[in-house]
């Protein structure tokens, strides 16, 4: 009885560690990815409406870097952020038509808007496949965006140039990540995201103080790769 009793014993402990070895490995709940692409500018902020006085932006297609993390609480349900960096040139022939159209003659040329920021914001996830996710993120957090430099140059009488001049922000960001796993804890991420802003700075001319703000609204399409753990 005894020795029947402790065979029995044994062959359940065997089958139960068989069975914890056949067990899969648990799911990942953090990853982090790096992506690059570009950034398009949207609404006024892409516009190049020839008026002195309107908040046309005049921004070009730019490029824009990101850091994503994500990590979740549940399968579906978790906490992402990103931290970003973009930068746009200014479409020169708008500049130029805008400073004719003031009557000042000469010529000008700007540098370009650029902003940093992080993000941070509830992340939901659908699994397409047991390598392949979706995330839906809707972000918000802090920005510092930078004016462009405008230099005016007129014949005879020198050059004049604005500040170089940086502002904080609000920011808020709707996006969406495509996360292929090509080995284990390494993946392919794409990111589309639509990103707004509404810096504004104050310029000190001397007897009289002015204030200027930009409506910056972007679409970027950033690809790259990330691991998760």
């Amino acid at each position: 009885m005894k020795k029947t009793f402790t065979i029995t014993c044994l062959m359940m402990l065997s089958f139960g560690l068989l069975k914890a070895q056949d067990k899969k490995s648990p799911e990942t709940k953090f990853f982090a990815a790096f992506t690059a692409g570009p950034t398009f500018p949207v609404g006024v902020f892409g516009s190049v409406e020839s008026n002195l006085y309107s908040d046309a932006g005049l921004a070009k297609v730019g490029y824009n870097l990101n850091l994503h993390t994500g990590y979740s609480f549940e399968k579906n349900f978790g906490l992402a952020s990103t931290i970003m960096y973009s930068r746009y040139s200014l479409d020169d022939k708008a500049v130029s038509t805008i400073l004719n159209g003031s009557g000042l003659g000469g010529t000008v040329t700007a540098d370009h808007w650029q902003y940093w920021g992080i993000n941070i914001g509830p992340m939901a996830t659908v699994d397409l496949s047991e390598k392949v996710f979706w995330d839906f993120k809707l972000l918000a957090g802090y920005a510092r965006a930078n004016a462009p430099v405008v230099k005016y140059a007129i014949e005879g009488y020198g050059s004049v140039s604005t500040p170089e001049k940086w502002a904080d922000a609000f920011t808020w960001q709707l996006g969406t990540d495509l996360r292929y796993n090509i080995a284990s804890h390494v993946s392919l991420f794409g990111n589309l995201a639509y990103n707004y802003m509404k810096p504004t700075w104050k310029f000190d001319l001397g007897s009289e103080n002015v204030t200027m703000y930009q409506r910056m609204g972007t679409v970027n399409l950033t690809v790259g790769a990330g691991v998760d753990f």
